[in-house]
């Protein structure tokens, strides 16, 4: 055997893969993303629901809190129809010191997240400073659905508390 020779086997057992190995690894990673895509698919979904359960409950907090602490009452509505919600308050004009007599321009529709996620019907909630959270629009129990997951109702306690329970 001349030097050439020895050169071309060791070149030969350095060659790719088979056309064989190939496929094998193709199907087992297309079983593996066929158990993995629903999976993820669900998880994806549940955390849709309670972001949007999170921000729903967030903003009662947020709204309550401001109405405390700047000793007025705010207005918190929630629309069914576009998933949004506004806050308006009796916050007075900087050097003033006490509040509107009325509730003034409602902010900007703000988005609430999760795209599928629907609350059963409108509410309205009004924030005392003293903590004291009334429904004027609405109940103080509204639910939000998403296809596929239980229920969530969010109790709302009267001083601004939010249970949510499946």
């Amino acid at each position: 055997m001349g030097p050439g020779t020895r050169n071309r086997s060791i070149h030969r057992n350095k060659s790719g893969f088979t056309l064989l190995e190939l496929v094998v690894v193709v199907a087992i990673a297309m079983v593996l993303a066929a158990i993995a895509v629903p999976t993820i698919t669900n998880s994806l979904r549940v955390f849709t629901y309670k972001s949007s359960i999170a921000a729903f409950t967030g903003a009662i907090q947020s709204t309550r809190y401001q109405a405390i602490y700047h000793g007025c009452p705010y207005q918190l509505a929630f629309s069914s129809a576009t998933m949004t919600y506004t806050v308006a308050s009796q916050v007075p004009p900087v050097g003033n010191t006490s509040c509107l007599t009325a509730m003034g321009t409602p902010s900007a529709a703000i988005p609430l997240p999760g795209k599928g996620v629907k609350l059963n019907a409108d509410l309205t909630l009004l924030f005392h400073p003293s903590g004291q959270v009334v429904a004027t629009t609405g109940t103080l129990t509204p639910f939000l659905t998403y296809s596929g997951q239980p229920n969530e109702t969010i109790t709302i306690s009267a001083f601004g508390r939010t249970y949510v329970t499946p």
